[in-house]
C-alpha cells in the first residue's frame, strides 16, 4: 500500500452535459464489454447509461492507492476463482483497523450513555407523579392523626435522658401506651382500601430494575464474547458461528461427527439460480434430512433442518438474531420442493408457508409462526422478521444432505422457543437482542448501494455479513 493517497484528475471520456466536469472513477473488468466502447466510468456514467454494467465495476481510486479490497470487494467477475477471494476477504473486513473497533466500542458507549440518561430523566419525572400519588393516601390527615406520637416522641428525643430504672420504666409505659392507642380502633383510621387500591395506577417495582440491570450486564458479556469468535462449519460460506448451537440441538453429544459427515448438494452461486437445479435433487430433498441455509441480499441469514423421519426434530433458526423455532405438532413437512414449477411460480416452501422461495429467487416472502412455533418469542411483525423486510431476494443458498436420516441414539435436548433460547452450558439472558449501530469501512465507496441493487437484470455480488468463510470440505478439527 502507498503511503500517500493519490488522486485521478482525469475527466470522462464523453462530453455530453452532464459528463462535464466529471472525474472517471469506476473501472468496468468484465472481459467482454458487448456493445459498449469503454470501460472507464464517470458517477454519471456508472448511474446512467452504463448502469447495467455496475456489478462489474471496481473504485480505480482505492485500486490506485492499493487498497484492493476496498477496490474489489462489491465487483462481480468472470472468475469464480476471483470471486470467492473477494467473498472470503470480504468476510474477514482486512481494512477494519484498531481505529475502526475503538469507533465501534466509542459509538456503542456513546449510545448507552445516552440511553440511560434519558432514562434517568424519565424516571425523576416518573417518580414525582408517583410519590404524589402514593402520598395522597399515605399523608392523609387522619391518617396522621390516628398515628400521632407527640408524647412518645417527645421522649424518645430528650437529650437530657439518663439511663435509670426510672426514666425507662416511664419510657416502657408510654411505648406501651402508644401500642394500645394504634391497636384500639381501626374504624378511627377512616381509610377505604379498596379505593385506594382501585386509584393507584402506578408501582414501583425495584426487583424488575434490578432483573433488567441483570441482563444488560449479561448481553455486554455476551457481546464481549462472541464479536470474535471461532468457528468450525467450515463447508459452508454463509453460515454464522451460530450454526454450532443449532447443531447442538440436532445432534447432541456428536456435534464434531455430524459437522465433519455434511455433504453440500446445492449451492445456488456455483451452480446457477436455475430452479430446476432443484429439481434434479429431488431424492436428496424429499428422502434424506437436510440443512438449507438461505442469504438474502441485504444479509439476512436464516434456514430450515428438516427431519424426515422425526418431523417435529425440525427447526427453523435466523442466525442474525440467533434464534430458532421448533415444527408444530400440526405440520405435515419442514420443506417441500415443487416439481412442476415454473418462473412465475414457488420452487420451495418451508413449514406452512413460514418461508416461500419463488422460482425466479426474486419477491420471495415469510410468514413465520404458521408452521413453526413462535409462542414465547417476541415478534412484531411476522412477516419481517426473518428477512428484515416484507419481499426479499436471494443472495444465495446452500442445501446439506446430514450424515443420516436415522434418529440419534443420544436425544437432543428440548427445543425452547422463547425470546433467548437456553443452549446447555452457555446461560443467555432473558431480553430481546439489540441491533448495533452500523459503522462504514473506512474509505468505503458512496454509490455502493447502487452495485447492489435487487433491481438490476444480472446479479449482483453482494456483501456478507461479518463470518468465516473457507472451501474446504472437512472441518476444522476441535
Amino acid at each position: 500500500m502507498t503511503s500517500k493517497k493519490q488522486k485521478i484528475g482525469i475527466y470522462c471520456q464523453d462530453d455530453q452535459h452532464f459528463h462535464r466536469g466529471q472525474k472517471i472513477k469506476y473501472l468496468m473488468v468484465k472481459q467482454e464489454k458487448g456493445s459498449i466502447s469503454k470501460r472507464l466510468f464517470c458517477d454519471e456514467c456508472f448511474l446512467g447509461n452504463y448502469n447495467s454494467y455496475q456489478q462489474y465495476c471496481c473504485n480505480l481510486q482505492e485500486l490506485i492507492n492499493g487498497r484492493i479490497y476496498e477496490a474489489f470487494k462489491y465487483t462481480k467477475f468472470d472468475s469464480d476463482k476471483k470471486q470467492e477471494y473477494f467473498n472470503y476477504a470480504r468476510n474477514h473486513s482486512p481494512y477494519q483497523d484498531v481505529k475502526f473497533i475503538e469507533n465501534m466500542v466509542i459509538s456503542f458507549q456513546e449510545e448507552m450513555l445516552q440511553k440511560i440518561e434519558v432514562m434517568k430523566e424519565k424516571f425523576l419525572e416518573e417518580s414525582k407523579k408517583y410519590l404524589e400519588e402514593v402520598q395522597r393516601w399515605t399523608l392523609k390527615e387522619n391518617i396522621m392523626e390516628y398515628f400521632e406520637c407527640d408524647d412518645f416522641k417527645k421522649k424518645l428525643l430528650d437529650e437530657k435522658f439518663e439511663r435509670s430504672p426510672y426514666n425507662f420504666e416511664e419510657l416502657n409505659k408510654l411505648a406501651d401506651d402508644y401500642v394500645k392507642k394504634i391497636n384500639k380502633d381501626d374504624e378511627k383510621m377512616k381509610i377505604d382500601l379498596v379505593d385506594i387500591v382501585d386509584k393507584q395506577k402506578q408501582f414501583f417495582n425495584l426487583e424488575k430494575f434490578k432483573n433488567c440491570f441483570k441482563e444488560v450486564m449479561e448481553s455486554i458479556e455476551i457481546m464481549e464474547n462472541r464479536t470474535f469468535s471461532n468457528y468450525t462449519f467450515s463447508q459452508s460460506t454463509l453460515a454464522t458461528p451460530y450454526i454450532e448451537q443449532v447443531v447442538e440441538k440436532i445432534a447432541f453429544g456428536k456435534e464434531e461427527a455430524f459437522l465433519k459427515n455434511l455433504k453440500r448438494i446445492y449451492r445456488m452461486t456455483q451452480q446457477g439460480s436455475n430452479y430446476k437445479k432443484l429439481q434434479d435433487i429431488k431424492q436428496q430433498l424429499e428422502g434424506s434430512d437436510t440443512i438449507t441455509i438461505i442469504q438474502t441480499k441485504n444479509k439476512c441469514v436464516f434456514g430450515v433442518y428438516n427431519c424426515i423421519q422425526q418431523r417435529q426434530k425440525s427447526i427453523l433458526f435466523q442466525m442474525n438474531k440467533e434464534k430458532f423455532f421448533q415444527l408444530k405438532e400440526t405440520s405435515q413437512q419442514a420443506l417441500k420442493l415443487n416439481l412442476t414449477a415454473d418462473l412465475n411460480d414457488w420452487i420451495l416452501k418451508f413449514g406452512d408457508e413460514d418461508i416461500i422461495i419463488n422460482s425466479t429467487f426474486t419477491k420471495c416472502k415469510s410468514n413465520l409462526g404458521n408452521g413453526f412455533d413462535i409462542s414465547g418469542a417476541k415478534i412484531f411483525n411476522k412477516k419481517e422478521y426473518l428477512s428484515d423486510c416484507e419481499y426479499f431476494d436471494i443472495y444465495d443458498i446452500e442445501i446439506f444432505e446430514t450424515p443420516s436420516s436415522t434418529p440419534l441414539l443420544t436425544p437432543p435436548p428440548p427445543i425452547i422457543t422463547k425470546p433467548d433460547n437456553i443452549i446447555p452450558n452457555q446461560p443467555k439472558p432473558n431480553f430481546q437482542t439489540q441491533t448495533l449501530p452500523s459503522f462504514p469501512l473506512p474509505g468505503s465507496l458512496n454509490p455502493s448501494n447502487t452495485m447492489n441493487s435487487s433491481t438490476s437484470n444480472s446479479q449482483a455480488f453482494q456483501p456478507i455479513p461479518n463470518k468465516t468463510f473457507q472451501t474446504i470440505q472437512s472441518p476444522v478439527q476441535k
